[in-house]
């Protein structure tokens, strides 16, 4: 399937049984996701039919392996409706039907064999055809979460989405796998950025330091035309003594996590894919000051029903490392809202027109695993798209106080692992009250502006 994941099966029809055997460049914990794709013309995770196993290094029974059924792309998240998400079987009503055989571990590479059925006994299951047809197939490997269930794709089928995607002839004759190498080389993590917006300066872009009496040539590319996009992409340049200016949008956007040189490299943790940008940096640390207004017009989806909520994203500010209010219970019961969100009224959301950075299948992907590119380079890889041509944003403004604890999260209500941390200054004496330590979340991205007022 790649450099790093290999899929091995054998049919027994009168058992009514696939056994199958994964081997992946895996660590413990992680997990090797396979099965029968959610479209029978092209490869497409939600709808898909997969088994998620794993090996865990010193747990009594290492080897696991769990039916899953993808209703779409995002975490597995329980709903007024249900489950949604990449949510196992048995948590749908349904049924496990993969059964674990054994797992080995020898160094890099860890296996697992399990059996799973032929047939689809249940709405959840897509039947395995040996009638000579080639079936689309869906498969990841990433990290498991604390819940236990498959978390963050950090390889996965969507780098051949569509109906370029991977095939089985699961009848078809014997064949014998290459071996399996594990790549050496470790990429370094992106580089982590921090905005600090405490001194009178308050821009979002590097200072300038210039000498009375020089002349400079400012070159600028910022759109000629304000009826693009409806003046989205028009962006005149001028100098003023005013830190606001008539800025026509200093966007930050949600984009792909950056598997793990971005996301889990800067938190410590394990994303989803997905992560706020704010002005096109991802997860930006920000500093900024007791009694200053802050202003951050989002992009983040306003309909909760699109794609069943995967593109929903409220944006909130809160004492937790996690998020997701709306979405886990857990969070709700330990977490401090800071702002953005009225816990007596959580219908009362900072929504707007859902945005992206989507990255480009041809070029992301190869960029991100190249140890020489940095996040500018793979920055410019991703495509930015608005579901509106006159996208509009929902706005937060927010003054940090004396009751404002000295560190702070800006994430995602829906779901969790979006956004990192707000040093709020100066800190107030004898410390704040700490942050829930928690694990952290590629493709899709949303958008939230971030200006200072």
């Amino acid at each position: 399937l790649s450099d790093v994941y290999q899929v091995s099966w054998q049919v027994d029809s009168d058992n009514d049984a696939l056994y199958v055997k994964v081997c992946g460049c895996v660590g413990s914990g992680e997990y090797m996701a396979f099965g029968i794709s959610g479209s029978a013309s092209q490869t497409q995770m939600p709808e898909s039919d997969v088994v998620v196993a794993s090996y865990t290094d010193g747990d009594a029974s290492p080897a696991a392996a769990r039916d899953y059924y993808l209703t779409r792309r995002d975490q597995c998240i329980n709903t007024a409706s249900g489950y949604q998400g990449a949510c196992p079987d048995d948590v749908q009503n349904a049924n496990n039907n993969a059964t674990v055989l054994r797992g080995s571990n020898d160094g890099d590479i860890r296996c697992v064999e399990y059996i799973r059925p032929i047939s689809a006994s249940e709405p959840q299951d897509i039947a395995v055809l040996l009638d000579g047809t080639e079936q689309y197939i869906a498969w990841a490997i990433g990290p498991i979460e604390e819940t236990d269930n498959a978390f963050a794709r950090r390889h996965f089928t969507e780098a051949m989405i569509g109906p370029d995607g991977p095939k089985i002839d699961f009848s078809r004759g014997s064949s014998s796998c290459i071996e399996l190498i594990c790549p050496v080389e470790i990429c370094p993590p992106f580089e982590s950025t921090e905005m600090d917006l405490t001194d009178g300066d308050h821009t979002l872009i590097p200072v300038l330091r210039v000498k009375r009496g020089n002349t400079y040539t400012f070159r600028v590319f910022g759109g000629d035309d304000p009826d693009t996009n409806v003046g989205s992409d028009y962006h005149p340049f001028y100098i003023t003594d005013d830190k606001i200016g008539g800025r026509l949008g200093d966007i930050a956007t949600l984009g792909p996590a950056g598997g793990e040189r971005g996301y889990q490299a800067i938190t410590g943790a394990t994303g989803w894919g997905v992560g706020w940008y704010l002005n096109d940096t991802l997860i930006p640390v920000l500093r900024v000051k007791r009694g200053n207004t802050y202003t951050f017009r989002v992009f983040g989806g306003d309909d909760p029903e699109t794609n069943g909520g995967s593109d929903f994203h409220p944006f909130y500010i809160t004492d937790d490392k996690i998020g997701g209010r709306l979405g886990y219970k857990a969070t709700k019961e330990r977490e401090t809202v800071i702002a953005g969100l009225d816990v007596n009224n959580e219908k009362d959301l900072i929504v707007g027109t859902y945005c992206e950075y989507r990255p480009d299948l041809q070029t992301s992907f190869p960029t991100l695993q190249d140890c020489t590119k940095g996040f500018s380079d793979y920055f410019n890889t991703l495509n930015y798209t608005c579901a509106s041509n006159s996208p509009t944003a929902g706005v937060l403004k927010w003054t940090p106080d004396d009751s404002t604890p000295n560190i702070v999260y800006y994430q995602c209500a829906n779901h969790r692992y979006f956004g990192w941390k707000i040093i709020v200054e100066p800190p107030l004496s004898g410390g704040s009250k700490a942050g829930v330590v928690g694990c952290l979340i590629g493709a899709v991205a949303v958008a939230a502006l971030f200006v200072l007022i």
